[in-house]
């Protein structure tokens, strides 16, 4: 408002109708991308060592939600590939268009270097010298498949083995982060885990996800009962039915 020198909130509500590029200039100021390597390293950890632990050879599905521009996302594909899990399709998402192009291309600046060790920059990474970024390797980036998905509005991907969904929620109001708890319960398959942020928890679903590590945030689906859970999912989630699996994005 300031820079349009509009000086009411009902003004700037109008100039929205009035100019056609105000909305995406508003949504680009407004995004959070923050987002590095292995962020809380020791909480990724915890989570690879979850799936390593019961791994019986079958392919994975992850849902990286919110990937930004793909740190987080790539970080969960290195970790699986250190652990030996290749079989796993890394399936990223966030609302933002040009976030998600730049994920895709895999190119990130010398600065990623301070917080990735040596060990894994010669591994999974190829120095270009001609522009002075980091790119990822071919085997990391072929993990990954990235789209642009509005978590809040679009149909939920389904039958993930772990959803990854770290300092998304804690800035959303209290109905959002309702419904999605029981988004991410009804995209889990049975047993599957739930990799929130340091600051977020699953609230008042404890009949929704046992906890695996309250420290790290991890939490494991489990199946309910409960008839108020149920009422909660047709609130919250009534066209379920209607919702598409991942072969859509492929």
């Amino acid at each position: 408002m300031d820079f349009l020198k509009i000086k009411t909130l009902q003004a700037y509500a109008e100039s929205l109708e009035q100019m056609p590029h105000e909305p995406k200039a508003l949504l680009e100021e407004m995004h959070n991308g923050v987002t590095r390597f292995f962020r809380d390293e020791e909480a990724f950890r915890a989570w690879g060592q979850r799936f390593f632990e019961k791994n019986n050879g079958l392919p994975l599905r992850i849902w990286s939600v919110g990937c930004s521009t793909g740190e987080e996302a790539y970080s969960l594909a290195i970790l699986l590939q250190e652990l030996s899990l290749t079989r796993a399709k890394i399936f990223a998402t966030d609302i933002h268009g040009p976030s998600i192009l730049s994920a895709r291309r895999g190119v990130y600046s010398a600065a990623v270097a301070q917080g990735i060790s040596a060990a894994r920059l010669q591994r999974f990474f190829r120095y270009e010298p001609q522009t002075g970024c980091y790119r990822v390797q071919k085997v990391i980036r072929n993990m990954l498949v990235f789209s642009e998905h509005d978590i809040m509005k679009d149909p939920p991907l389904c039958s993930m083995d772990g959803i990854c969904c770290r300092n998304l929620l804690i800035y959303l109001n209290g109905e959002a982060q309702k419904k999605l708890i029981l988004l991410f319960h009804y995209a889990l398959r049975p047993q599957g885990i739930l990799f929130l942020g340091s600051s977020e928890s699953t609230g008042d679903f404890g009949d929704l996800f046992q906890v695996l590590d309250r420290k790290q945030r991890l939490y494991q689906r489990k199946e309910s009962t409960n008839l108020a859970t149920s009422q909660r999912f047709l609130e919250y989630l009534p066209d379920l039915h209607q919702y598409k699996d991942i072969q859509d994005m492929q």
